[in-house]
């Protein structure tokens, strides 16, 4: 859980919550983001399954693989993350990862 927002104690916030929905968190720190979106989840091939879970609960979110062998997944939450999804409300049908901005957004490809 990492936090780009530069709102202070926003990913221990959020570890929490995520914590709260049976979410494994290991570490929280900071880190800055280079795209605008609400948040990223970063994983590697063997961690696509949870950073879909995690997706359908962070509204916003992008995900973006990286090289990693392991299952785990990073969330960086950026400047414009408004919050969780109501965990009432968390689609749970299967469906894609969302891995690209929408165009016109600051920082999209495409």
């Amino acid at each position: 859980m990492l936090n780009a927002a530069g709102k202070e104690g926003l990913a221990t916030q959020i570890a929490g919550e995520l914590k709260a929905r049976s979410f494994a968190v290991k570490n929280v720190g900071n880190e800055r983001l280079s795209v605008s979106a609400g948040a990223v989840v970063r994983g590697g091939f063997a961690g696509e399954a949870a950073a879909f879970t995690l997706q359908r609960n962070v509204p916003g979110s992008i995900y973006v693989r990286d090289g990693r062998a392991d299952a785990s997944v990073d969330l960086v939450l950026g400047p414009s993350f408004k919050g969780l999804a109501d965990p009432k409300l968390v689609d749970q049908t299967p469906g894609p990862i969302l891995c690209t901005l929408p165009t016109g957004t600051p920082g999209a490809h495409g």
